[in-house]
């Protein structure tokens, strides 16, 4: 099973590398994300607790400056990622790889480990081991508007009995610059 997972990645960096420069661009994603579920598990119960939030209406507004390389199919990024809270955002580097099949496109995003915030508390920034993974997949209904949903996670090595995560819809508006 190893031996395929590592020729399925070199496939992967091959064909984004092959497309880099043609493909090579700067993308800002604006999304407004509603929160379903949240919930914390580990790998013996997914599932140790949760509370469902589909009656509340909480958005949280998600900003993503990357730089793009790729093919029109598989394509990956490298940037920062900042949500806002209204009242505190918080700014994190991040990565991301994106599968796009037809109209549907499938996105795996992973950030953390340096973390700026700023808002009514001021200013400071942070370092740490805390990562969040986020898949998420969304129906293209032009090129740059995308409708989907997906599981981002809060990993921490401080916590490594669990993960905390939360199910999610989204509404994402893509820029290009070239």
């Amino acid at each position: 099973m190893k031996k395929w997972t590592v020729v399925i990645l070199i496939v992967a960096i091959a064909l984004m590398a092959g497309g880099a420069g043609a493909g090579a661009q700067v993308r800002l994603d604006v999304c407004i994300d509603k929160p379903l579920y949240l919930g914390f598990g580990n790998s013996e119960n997914p599932n140790l607790g949760g509370v469902d939030i589909t009656s509340v209406w909480i958005l949280f507004p998600e900003l993503q400056l990357t730089y793009q390389f790729g093919t029109p199919f598989l394509h990956g990024g490298v940037g920062a990622r900042m949500f806002t809270f209204i009242l505190e955002s918080v700014l994190y580097p991040c990565a991301f790889v994106e599968v796009q099949v037809g109209p549907v496109t499938a996105n795996l995003n992973v950030g953390g480990g340096w973390f700026g915030m700023f808002g009514l508390a001021g200013g400071r920034s942070a370092t740490g081991a805390l990562f969040f993974p986020d898949l998420n997949v969304g129906v293209n209904l032009n090129d740059w508007f995308r409708l989907g949903g997906g599981v981002f996670a809060a990993w921490a090595q401080a916590i490594p009995s669990g993960v905390a995560y939360a199910l999610y819809i989204n509404a994402r508006f893509i820029i290009y610059f070239k």
